[in-house]
């Protein structure tokens, strides 16, 4: 007679084939897997379809259809026990030093080179470790670098060399990790830029595209800028190395609220968002979903980085004890305007002309 007792149990599972043929090495016929003709079911490797001798080799069953019978399988019981974390993969290391060559054909790069010039482009590959991929000719990958320096994946885009707007149609986002095969990849993503917060001492801004934040970097550097890699990528476990720091969001448009929203999910305290863009854009630009780096390379970057380091420049030094105004003395004015313009090319590698610095600044004092 059938034992009364509740026994919380399923039926046999599901057999499914795995793709990963090569996993296993020999077909339960005694013959080799290098061709790939045996093919196991999923959590098993004596048990599959094996295309060579043609036989199916199904998992045993047992002896009897009763509770007990199932129940003396673990693997058949239901257990409702708190799922163990995957251990988090990475890109081995010589995968990504590949990707960190032939720069001559990453559209994304060549962009960078014909607006900024070659030394900052090469400042800006460096710093952030962007690469470039054969996926598609011209594509990028942005590597995705943890705290502690290791490769999460690389994200493979393909951008317009003209625009530096990413191409859409067809889609063109893939990821280094797939490209190359590597098996049981754990997917764990995290801030692109995520090794730059080594340096405790910056503000952080969090922009969505990873384009964004190199650019960005370029006008605003007293900031570490990172990139989410998407509005979905707003989620606690990317922030576990941001507590205790402070930090700026700028959400493209349209993205405004629902940014605002996640952050209060984040467990993160320091923290407030720049609502520039929603209060200069137009509605057609908004409508757009425009970011900010959209309006950063609407303005000369040259300009836009010398007034800024004026402004830096005479915080320390006073305005009213510097003669530069050249009706009132012409020879004073251009031995300061030299010095000035030495103190930025050694401190920021700014190459100004005098006549170049001299109209900024009088565009930012009264002479």
């Amino acid at each position: 007679m059938m034992s009364n007792n509740n026994y919380n149990f399923e039926p046999l599972p599901k057999l499914e084939l795995d793709k990963n043929r090569k996993r296993v090495k020999l077909c339960p016929c005694g013959k080799s897997n290098d061709d790939g003709k045996f093919v196991p079911f999923i959590g098993y490797t004596d048990k599959g379809y094996c295309h060579s001798c043609g036989k199916t080799f199904l998992p045993d069953l047992p002896d009897n259809n009763t509770p007990d019978a199932f129940c003396q399988q673990p693997y058949r019981h239901i257990h409702h026990e708190t799922a163990i974390p995957k251990i988090v993969s990475f890109v081995p290391f010589d995968i990504f030093r590949l990707s960190l060559t032939n720069y001559q054909n990453n559209n994304f790069v060549r962009f960078l080179n014909n607006r900024f010039g070659k030394d900052i482009t090469a400042a800006l590959v460096r710093k952030y470790y962007i690469g470039t991929s054969e996926h598609w000719p011209g594509a990028t990958v942005f590597n995705q670098l943890d705290y502690s320096g290791k490769i999460r994946t690389g994200k493979i885009m393909l951008y317009d060399e003209s625009t530096a707007k990413r191409v859409k149609e067809p889609e063109r986002i893939y990821w280094l990790h797939k490209k190359y095969q590597i098996d049981d990849f754990n997917l764990s993503q995290c801030f692109f830029g995520e090794h730059l917060l080594q340096d405790k001492s910056k503000t952080v801004a969090i922009v969505e595209s990873e384009k964004t934040a190199i650019i960005a970097s370029l006008y605003f550097p007293d900031y570490i800028w990172l990139a989410s890699g998407g509005k979905q990528n707003l989620k606690p476990d990317f922030f576990t190395n941001l507590h205790n720091r402070k930090i700026i969001f700028f959400p493209d448009l349209l993205a405004y609220d629902s940014w605002t929203e996640k952050a209060k999910t984040l467990n993160i305290t320091n923290y407030k968002f720049s609502d520039l863009l929603e209060c200069k854009a137009t509605e057609q630009e908004k409508l757009k979903g425009l970011d900010i780096a959209d309006f950063l390379l609407k303005s000369d970057y040259q300009k836009f980085r010398l007034k800024a380091l004026i402004k830096q420049q005479f915080t320390v030094h006073n305005p009213e004890v510097w003669i530069l105004d050249r009706e009132k003395n012409f020879s004073l004015t251009n031995s300061n305007l030299e010095i000035l313009c030495n103190e930025l090319y050694h401190s920021f590698s700014l190459n100004v002309a005098p006549d170049e610095y001299y109209d900024a600044y009088k565009s930012l004092y009264t002479v």
